[in-house]
């Protein structure tokens, strides 16, 4: 079979950065201005409008045809060059994609960047991208020889992405994929092609509540300031303006702008601050991409998901970003969703700040076709199992099998990690506490200590060192096959990059894992027979401590980069647990597309979403088909959750507002309240010397105590001290302590004000002053450098 690697250049009235590759492609406007094809190792030849269809064009049959991104192109032969120009549909099967092979293989996704780190001989033109950027945004030339000479750049540009294309594809270190990957793959692009429903109602309202909001924030920003501030994306003048104020700060980050808002600032700094976090969570960007890329003639948001994208071979989200969407952990009713179409935002602002009360509504932006529902299951505890499951931890799996049976709360991991942290009975565990429990359970897991827990809780822990390194310490005590895990990996690592041999971590009957390295590219495969791939691996100096044993340095290709990374046991444990992750769902969408052809519409980390007629898949089968372990995972217990309706929010139908919470309990929330749902990285994030096992009989985790305070006595409240107690203390989720009720509003406010944490409690009603002078300076549009957050 022939391998035909091909390139389309196109132009448009559409923009597709901003609708995405469907919406731009179906869009009448969109044309063709040549394809650059190559057969095998032949020269790059070129095809116009006007042209003969090229023969393996015509008759695909007896060919495979490689782009680099199989998406765009194959939209693009779809939509364009088979209804204008007669070309013959090439069926999935005989497509590749060769970016995707980069990622699987963890190079750049970026073609330039690719041939650079192959150290290939092929690079992008910069003169040439500009060109293609006016000749394919319809660029109106007063000189006609200025198009033409754009043109002929364009043509070299289109002919090199082809020749860069086949070498980077052919490479020797381009490890072909796996039988089971490449039907992973093939579904992938099926389900792509098949999106998933937008609420175009929700995602109409939600923008123009945003707007409405973002505009009201505006104008008060520029009355505040006498016009010197217009918008909260001037991050460089809010910076001056406050600072003139005599503080210093340099960023607007989140813990930034706590810290200052939680020592009673000046009013004007306060009420900037303030109208800074309001206006970052009120930007309409999010309903704008998802209005976008809505297919006009279904509403259907298609292409949003790229295998290979994240991590050791999770999927990312492109363009809408719909792994983004946060959960509802506050349980607001769904009755919510009818009162923001219908612009009732006062119904809103009785449970709470309207902005926050539709960020956690945002799952709503997806919904069934008419007549149709959506059935979403998901694994709980996941990595927590599949750790467990990999180390050998014994006691752990068994308490996650009788939870599995029992439905009893009080042998839930994240549950008991969170009500030894917060010191309160287990039942009365709330979801934001349980998110709280599951950050701690991630950070301890993957060998962090307490930047890995600030991290994991988005820094907004009121915990001091102290208390989480007696955490994380309980936590190995009752895990002592996970941190020998730890090390046996790291061991295997170091012992494969040495000696260039192939290496199993663990004996029989634990999952097989295996390290080897061929002496450029370290490998792990995993227990399912993929391999996660470690480019450019070798051994580099411990910089922790003197006498450590190396780590591992790598080339890392996160975040559209490739630059030098270093790796410790910490970071190969988590793509471990990661990277099984993914494959148990991959396992269980094939199985799902096997069984209810054309159910999936959507996936999420551990989530997965079916539609389908209104009752035509009953829920228990879902979960059951979740639930089924492939052969390499036997001895896996999964559990997991489903429910079924018109959307993607879990809510309940109906809710009372909430009239009163604790301090505490806002403070729980904070904490577990998390942006995505990829889990934290924690590489460079070990700040203490590896844990050795502990011996001996261990006792449980749920079981263990995890604060030491004796400097308090029982039921003396821990704020006012008073001795003898007079009975009304209660016992609190932070500090092992006590607290009269009456005491608690003030002890929350000293402990926010002493760790930098912005609380409610600390702001007093704006008065806005006069504000300083500031020296005259241009001003930064928004999305430059410094607006970015």
């Amino acid at each position: 079979m022939s391998i035909v690697y091909w390139d389309v250049e196109t132009y448009s009235q559409r923009n597709l950065k901003e609708c995405g590759a469907h919406v731009y492609a179906a869009d009448p406007s969109t044309g063709v201005f040549f394809m650059g094809y190559a057969i095998d190792d032949g020269e790059v030849q070129t095809w116009w409008p006007g042209d003969p269809v090229p023969a393996p064009f015509a008759d695909p049959t007896g060919h495979l045809f490689v782009s680099d991104n199989w998406t765009f192109e194959n939209l693009i032969l779809t939509h364009v060059l088979i209804p204008q120009h007669g070309f013959t549909s090439i069926p999935i099967e005989q497509q590749d994609c060769a970016q995707r092979r980069a990622l699987a293989n963890a190079f750049p996704a970026e073609l330039g960047l690719r041939c650079k780190a192959l150290d290939l001989p092929y690079g992008k033109d910069p003169e040439a991208r500009r060109a293609m950027l006016r000749l394919s945004r319809l660029y109106q030339y007063k000189n006609p020889a200025a198009r033409e000479r754009d043109l002929k750049l364009l043509l070299e540009r289109c002919k090199t992405d082809v020749e860069s294309t086949r070498a980077c594809y052919t490479h020797r270190r381009m490890r072909p994929q796996l039988r089971e990957e490449r039907h992973h793959l093939l579904h992938d692009a099926v389900i792509n092609a098949r999106g998933v429903c937008g609420n175009i109602p929700f995602i109409k309202a939600g923008y123009a509540f945003a707007v409405e909001t973002r505009a009201a924030i505006n104008a008060r920003l520029s009355e505040l300031t006498a016009g010197t501030i217009t918008s909260v994306d001037q991050v460089g003048r809010i910076t001056d303006m406050v600072n003139a104020c005599g503080h210093q700060m340099k960023a607007l980050g989140k813990r930034s702008v706590a810290a200052v808002l939680a020592h009673q600032p000046d009013d004007l700094t306060r009420e900037l601050l303030e109208l800074r976090q309001h206006g970052a969570f009120a930007s309409p960007r999010k309903f704008k991409g998802l209005l976008d890329r809505a297919d006009p003639s279904d509403h259907r948001i298609r292409d949003a998901l790229r295998i290979y994208g994240a991590g050791p071979g999770r999927w990312s989200s492109l363009g809408a970003q719909l792994h983004n969407l946060r959960r509802n952990d506050a349980e607001y009713p769904s009755s919510l969703v009818d009162a923001l179409i219908a612009g009732n935002h006062a119904e809103l602002a009785r449970y709470g700040n309207p902005i926050e009360v539709v960020s956690q509504l945002s799952r709503a932006a997806l919904c069934a076709a008419p007549d149709n529902e959506l059935i979403c299951a998901d694994y709980s505890a996941f990595e927590s199992r599949i750790l467990a499951r990999v180390a050998g931890e014994e006691w752990k799996l068994a308490a996650f099998s009788k939870y599995d049976t029992s439905g009893d709360e009080r042998l839930h991991s994240y549950c008991q990690t969170a009500a030894q942290m917060l010191r309160k009975d287990i039942l009365a565990i709330t979801k934001p506490e349980r998110q709280m429990g599951k950050s701690a359970e991630l950070a301890c897991g993957f060998g962090g200590t307490n930047r890995a827990w600030r991290r994991s809780a988005n820094d907004g822990d009121v915990r001091s060192d102290a208390e989480v390194q007696t955490i994380i310490r309980n936590w190995r005590s009752a895990h002592p096959k996970i941190c020998e895990f730890w090390k046996k990996t790291m061991l295997a690592a170091r012992l494969s990059i040495r000696s260039k041999r192939a290496i199993r971590v663990m004996p029989a009957p634990h999952p097989e894992i295996i390290t080897d390295f061929d002496g450029t590219d370290f490998t792990i495969t995993l227990p399912s027979g993929r391999a996660i791939n470690y480019p450019n691996a070798h051994l580099t100096p411990n910089t922790k401590f003197e006498d450590g044993e190396p780590d591992i340095s790598f080339f890392d290709n996160a975040r559209g980069q490739w630059k030098e990374t270093r790796a410790w046991f910490g970071t190969l444990v988590e793509n471990v647990v990661q990277g099984t992750a993914r494959d148990l769902l991959a396992a269980a969408i094939i199985r799902a597309e096997a069984r209810w052809p054309g159910s999936v519409v959507f996936h999420c980390h551990d989530e997965l979403i079916l539609e389908a007629p209104i009752g035509a898949i009953p829920e228990k089968d879902v979960l059951a088909l979740l639930l089924e372990p492939p052969a390499w995972a036997a001895g896996l217990p999964l559990g997991g959750k489903v429910h079924s309706g018109p959307l993607y929010l879990e809510a309940p139908a109906t809710a009372e507002p909430f009239t009163e919470t604790s301090p505490l309990i806002e403070l729980a929330a904070e904490l577990g309240e998390r942006t995505q749902r990829e889990g934290s990285k924690f590489s460079n994030d070990s700040d203490e010397a590896p844990v050795s096992p502990p011996t001996g009989e261990v006792t449980p985790w749920e079981g263990n105590s995890v604060f030491e305070n004796d400097a308090t006595p029982p039921h003396i409240c821990i704020h006012c001290k008073i001795d003898p107690p007079d009975g009304t203390e209660r016992a609190i989720g932070v500090d092992d302590a006590w607290i009269h009720p009456r005491c608690e509003d003030a002890y929350i406010r000293m402990r926010l004000a002493e760790e930098g944490i912005a609380s409610e409690q600390t702001r007093k009603p704006p008065r806005p002053p006069q504000p300083p002078p500031l020296p005259p300076q241009d001003d930064e549009p928004s999305g430059g450098k410094r607006a970015r957050r």
